[in-house]
């Protein structure tokens, strides 16, 4: 009774319909507390004396409002579709054992069901038949071999895989189809196309160090056709700028090894990893030094800002000297 009406089969739609006008409550009493089995039937009106007939005829059956009930079941889908539907549901055994199973009552132990059936199971009561298409609830059980042109037809538009499960909540079901929805859309070379991006994860930022010169970064850069070697204090963010002669793997490392001698060894050292820092003669210097060696994220400069900042700033300065320069001279 808490079960939307929507959700239900067909059969206990249409009993929930009925008893809408009623207000009751709906109390359970086990087997062992009833004295008197089928209470109500062994209990007549004593107010109602006439004689009751038990033979029940049938007058007629308004053909025209069955199949207009019929019809709002299978309302997602055209005739063609629905004669489809009919055609591969008798033909489908999986199905058919289910239809069998809705009829005669389900096994109490999963076990005793084959392994194709066991998906069912769970929702059970929700199954129902109507013109010959199994339903779950509102949803119409779509057989194997109409599958892939139904998982074709949610997907025309393109619409993302929320909006197609979406979709298929509203009209049909199978097992599975969630991960068959997911395939699909994976595999789509449009959708994958035009694929918005995904939002970059957030920086982690860097560890502080409590004491100078413990944690420095470094980096190359080119300014003016020149190369340089810059390292940055993690903590004071001290600079040191160094012109290098020339850039190979033994050049850098006996230059850092200089500054090294000058303002003492770190304990560990952040880098990028170019050519010089991840070389066997950097590598070498570190371990003679004691040095911990750290490297950032490959194609994700911004996890070593704090040297690519500093690249930026000296830079600029550099440039702000030169044109300060420039004008002493014409003033002079």
């Amino acid at each position: 009774m808490r079960q939307a009406t929507h959700e239900c089969p067909a059969r206990q739609q249409r009993l929930l319909v009925k008893i809408q006008g009623y207000n009751f409550t709906i109390e359970h009493h086990p087997g062992t507390e009833i004295i008197i089995s089928d209470t109500l039937s062994r209990l007549p009106n004593p107010l109602r004396t006439e004689n009751v007939s038990l033979d029940v005829h049938v007058e007629c059956v308004l053909l025209d409002e069955v199949e207009d009930m019929l019809g709002i079941d299978l309302l997602h889908f055209g005739n063609l579709k629905q004669q489809a539907l009919q055609k591969e549901t008798t033909q489908d055994p999986v199905l058919q054992k289910v239809k069998e199973f809705t009829h005669t009552g389900w096994p109490a132990i999963i076990q005793e069901l084959p392994n194709e059936l066991r998906p069912y199971r769970p929702f059970r009561d929700k199954l129902g038949m109507s013109n010959g298409v199994i339903f779950k609830g509102r949803q119409v059980i779509v057989p194997q071999s109409m599958r892939t042109d139904i998982l074709q037809q949610l997907h025309s538009g393109h619409p993302i895989i929320e909006k197609m499960r979406l979709l298929a909540r509203q009209s049909v079901y199978w097992p599975n189809i969630n991960r068959n929805i997911d395939e699909l859309v994976r595999k789509c070379k449009q959708c994958q196309e035009h694929m918005p991006h995904q939002r970059r994860e957030p920086l982690i930022p860097h560890e502080i160090p409590i004491t100078l010169w413990t944690k420095i970064g470094m980096d190359l850069f080119e300014l003016d056709r020149v190369q340089y070697l810059i390292m940055v204090d993690y903590h004071s963010k001290f600079p040191v700028v160094h012109r290098l002669a020339s850039t190979t793997s033994s050049s850098v490392a006996n230059a850092i090894t200089g500054i090294f001698s000058l303002l003492g060894s770190p304990t560990e050292v952040m880098s990028n990893n170019g050519p010089q820092f991840v070389s066997a003669a950097f590598q070498q210097m570190c371990k003679e030094w004691g040095i911990t060696h750290t490297t950032s994220s490959p194609r994700y400069p911004q996890s070593n800002g704090l040297v690519e900042r500093m690249v930026q700033t000296v830079k600029r300065n550099h440039k702000k000297d030169r044109q300060q320069e420039k004008a002493q001279q014409l003033l002079y």
